[in-house]
């Protein structure tokens, strides 16, 4: 049996959903341009990124500072977007808390359409699975995320508490039905993982959690 879901156990105060729900409209991009947007999956909103962006209300913001170099430069920062830190200070604790040797790129994501299964891109440094970080900010009785074995459907069960989790992005598939019963924003974290640190944490998830965690027989 394989690992393939579990909750992350980093300790942080929640912010109001209203507020975080707010902040996504105010700042979400304008760009119309990009995959996610044109094919009615989610509306992105830019966090943070390894270098200023330009423009953040662009996905550029994002894709030019992670997706054009998924891997480590020496001396790149975090930039936050204006005001966000002074606002969510949480989140900030709870990004920083994820075990990335270097984050590349944050930002929250709110599903708008159907979203098929796929697998999100390949990590050359092939961390230990499950390697993909994510955090529900909206009330996580509305989830819609999924993972499949082709097979088998696994629906997880995000602890209200612990809202950042990890799932196995290399020997499954993941999606989101739609419509939902309630806005669903989340929060993406990407970049170079630091494989001790995120083994440690993996562990010290799994034994805390063994009532939420999730294996699939592949």
């Amino acid at each position: 049996m394989k690992l393939i879901y579990t909750p992350i156990d980093i300790e942080y105060t929640h912010p109001n959903e209203d507020d975080i729900i707010a902040w996504f409209e105010e700042n979400k991009m304008t760009d119309t341009t990009y995959s996610e947007y044109v094919n009615g999956r989610h509306v992105w909103a830019t966090v943070a990124t390894r270098g200023a962006p330009k423009d953040w209300s662009q996905f550029t913001s994002f894709s030019e500072h992670w997706g054009a170099k998924r891997e480590y430069i020496e001396g790149a920062e975090l930039v936050w977007r204006p005001r966000f830190a002074e606002k969510f200070p949480e989140l900030v604790k709870l990004i920083l808390s994820q075990p990335f040797k270097q984050i590349g790129g944050v930002a929250m994501i709110k599903q708008i359409g159907p979203v098929a299964m796929h697998n999100d891109t390949y990590d050359i440094y092939q961390p230990t699975e499950p390697r993909r970080y994510l955090t529900y900010l909206t009330d996580p009785t509305h989830n819609s995320f999924h993972l499949s074995d082709g097979v088998n459907k696994y629906i997880p069960s995000i602890d209200i508490n612990y809202r950042c989790f990890a799932f196995n992005n290399t020997d499954l598939q993941h999606g989101a039905d739609w419509p939902t019963t309630g806005t669903k924003i989340l929060l993406t974290t990407a970049g170079v993982i630091d494989e001790e640190q995120h083994s440690r944490l993996i562990d010290r998830s799994v034994e805390k959690f063994k009532d939420k965690v999730l294996y699939a027989d592949i």
